[in-house]
């Protein structure tokens, strides 16, 4: 009798332990297929276009709603930097962000040369204003970035700038100082504390000279 139960017992320990290896083997496919799952949704998530993956930040000078996939830390800042320049006419905050050599070529070719930084401020500013009729202590309550093309994309028009900044400072002025550079398509939320409008959209250049971000509208 005793020899039947030890039989028994190795019967069970055997069935037991087919059982574990049964179990652990489903538990690895389990696992194995979450994990192509994910990867699947993960490359799925890199080949979406722009604005499948939007969030608003509003830790910087001038809140801005953007793809996270497509812009960095330091873009997000110079462009809130821009703007905030624009809403605060803060002349030392337009020429911290911007290209100089650009912004003379820009003033003097788009307004006759009859503008200086300070009456450029004054203008956009204005302009921003308007976007609420009547309204008053209008300011910018976001920054909206509708596109963002990175200079490999077709569209991006960086060929524009990099011939400019040539003609401009030297042929070999790209080859020496560009690193980066992507077109946003970009759109103010003004508000007055009451009422929300939306002011014209823009196309600007996020360009990486030298390591360093500027904006050039």
């Amino acid at each position: 009798m005793q020899r039947k139960r030890f039989q028994g017992a190795g019967r069970v320990s055997a069935l037991t332990l087919a059982l574990c290896l049964a179990l652990s083997g489903f538990s690895g496919c389990g696992s194995d297929k979450k994990t192509e799952k994910a990867a699947e949704e993960s490359v799925e998530m890199s080949d979406m276009e722009y604005g499948a993956t939007m969030r608003e930040d509003s830790s910087l000078d001038v809140p801005i709603e953007y793809d996270k996939r497509y812009l960095n830390e330091d873009e997000l800042k110079v462009l809130a930097q821009y703007y905030s320049a624009i809403q605060n006419e803060d002349t030392d905050a337009l020429a911290a962000c911007t290209v100089d050599f650009y912004m003379d070529y820009y003033l003097d070719n788009a307004y006759g040369g009859l503008l200086d930084a300070s009456a450029f401020l004054a203008q956009q500013h204005e302009t921003l204003q308007k976007a609420i009729e009547n309204g008053t202590d209008v300011t910018i309550q976001k920054i909206y970035i509708s596109d963002c093309k990175r200079q490999e994309e077709a569209g991006s028009s960086i060929e524009y700038l990099q011939n400019m900044f040539n003609e401009l400072e030297g042929d070999d002025y790209c080859d020496q100082h560009w690193k980066d550079c992507k077109t946003l398509t970009v759109q103010p939320v003004m508000t007055d504390g009451t009422n929300y409008a939306e002011a014209d959209e823009a196309n600007i250049f996020l360009v990486n000279l030298d390591g360093s971000y500027y904006v050039c509208a």
